[in-house]
């Protein structure tokens, strides 16, 4: 995923281009079903999402309908999308939402304020987490309540496997730091500092 007007897969084993498929302009994001059959790749300055069969190594629906589509993540079950959109006013929240899709046929089911750039469900589905540069917070994803929040500078945040841990990369006036948060309760139980302006991090799932 890049700015380029395409996606490229790349095997890990040997480090090469295999096929480029096209897909909308400003691929900023991508997810993959729990099936692995459908890739969901968000176009930012197409406002739309693309589906791709990894199967087939082509792209079989676009859905429309949002601003400026930066991020997905799917749902556990494969069911729902959910869709960072950047509003039209480019402000980063008067107009953004977190636009929860269907993922079968593109419907937005429900839009929920403010722009979060990061997001994760959890392993269970019950919970949204979402990281904004001012806040993190964790929705109720049947009644879309919110059920915690923290403020803060947020950057990546990502769950451990089992959904316990969240693991929250904080940035703030200069200084950066990882914080291991509680996923219930969002409370801070380590922090480890950070180099410089760190931009983010990966979990070994092992």
């Amino acid at each position: 995923v890049g700015t380029a007007a395409h996606s490229v897969p790349i095997p890990t084993a040997k480090h090469r281009v295999v096929r480029t498929i096209p897909v909308g302009h400003e691929a900023l994001d991508l997810a993959i079903s729990p099936s692995g059959r459908r890739l969901y790749v968000a176009n930012d300055h197409d406002s739309s999402i693309s589906v791709v069969s990894t199967r087939r190594a082509k792209v079989i629906s676009t859905y429309q309908g949002f601003a400026w589509a930066s991020a997905v993540a799917v749902s556990p079950d494969g069911s729902r999308l959910y869709v960072s959109d950047q509003g039209p006013s480019g402000d980063g929240e008067s107009d953004s939402t977190l636009s929860v899709v269907a993922a079968e046929t593109g419907a937005i089911i429900a839009a929920l304020p403010g722009y979060w750039p990061r997001v994760q469900p959890s392993p269970d589905g019950t919970r949204l987490y979402a990281a904004a540069f001012d806040r993190l917070r964790v929705f109720d994803t049947t009644s879309w309540a919110v059920v915690a929040e923290l403020p803060g500078g947020w950057g990546n945040a990502t769950l451990s496997p089992d959904g316990s841990r969240l693991y929250a990369h904080s940035e703030w006036y200069g200084s950066a730091d990882l914080k291991v948060l509680d996923a219930a309760t969002l409370a801070v139980v380590a922090t480890y500092p950070l180099p410089g302006r760190s931009s983010g991090f990966v979990l070994d799932p092992t």
